[in-house]
């Protein structure tokens, strides 16, 4: 919670510990957890070989490879293949029925089912039915589709713990009317910080803004604002890359009231020049 470390005519301290940074960031870390898991485990590529026996046309041998990042898997049946079929509830796919083994889904993995499960299902039917074809070999790579699915999820959670890392964990502000300045200092995580300084005089309010992150209460801060809707030339000078972000002198509250009564207090700081 934002608090009054020091007051005086001249000098008005406030200090503000953060924990939003902590929230965020251990908001995010499941959908990160869950994207790598969900993109490992669909990125494989699937091989179906079927070789039929030259001594009997009707009996054959296939063989089930599956590469991926998490290594191979490969599975041999020596009995014959009867049919192929698409199964598209709860992504399922493809579907193989031999003459005594249960039936066995081509890939391990749930996906979305589209044409490309139609044509491998209709190729392998068309070895089966034609006693020509002496070898089948077909292949559904779900690389792109693992990748996809994983960044449904990792790019949120990279997005709250990116907004977690750039969340200050530690914001003072000090006005000093004897040396007509106002300095913020935010310190971030790692060690990283940064300090703005501005002249005091320029200040013309504290405003009370209610944040866009999307939470369950609004969360609201303090952000500063200079004379620029009385005069466009008199903005505050900011370092170059500062110029087009909002000043904010506080973190994410709930406490509506509180941030009130701070911004009253910090108002009639300024206006006892």
């Amino acid at each position: 919670m934002i608090e009054i470390v020091d007051q005086t005519p001249n000098r008005l301290q406030l200090r503000d510990r953060d924990w939003n940074w902590l929230g965020l960031g251990l908001l995010g870390l499941p959908f990160v957890t869950v994207g790598l898991i969900v993109g490992l485990a669909v990125s494989n590529r699937t091989t179906l070989n079927c070789q039929r026996l030259a001594t009997n046309p009707k009996s054959m041998v296939c063989q089930r490879i599956i590469d991926g990042y998490l290594g191979q898997n490969t599975l041999i049946i020596r009995e014959p293949l009867m049919r192929a079929s698409v199964r598209r509830t709860s992504g399922v796919g493809v579907v193989l029925y031999f003459s005594k083994t249960p039936e066995l889904e081509l890939v391990n993995h749930r996906i979305i089912v589209s044409y490309k499960q139609e044509i491998i299902a209709n190729k392998i039917n068309n070895f089966i039915q034609n006693s020509q074809i002496k070898i089948l070999s077909v292949v559904q790579d779900d690389y792109l589709e693992g990748l996809m699915s994983g960044l449904m999820f990792l790019l949120p959670g990279l997005f709250l713990i990116i907004q977690g890392v750039t969340t200050p964990m530690l914001i003072t502000c000090a006005f000093d009317k004897t040396s007509d300045r106002v300095t913020i200092f935010k310190q971030y995580l790692f060690k990283i910080s940064k300090t703005i300084e501005a002249p005091l005089s320029q200040i013309s309010e504290i405003k009370l803004q209610e944040s866009s992150l999307f939470t369950k209460k609004p969360c609201f801060y303090l952000s500063l604002h200079d004379h620029s809707n009385e005069n466009l030339n008199a903005r505050i000078q900011f370092p170059t890359q500062l110029k087009r972000s909002p000043i904010i002198i506080s973190g994410l509250h709930i406490n509506q009231h509180h941030l009130l009564t701070v911004r009253r207090t910090i108002q009639q700081f300024l206006n006892n020049s």
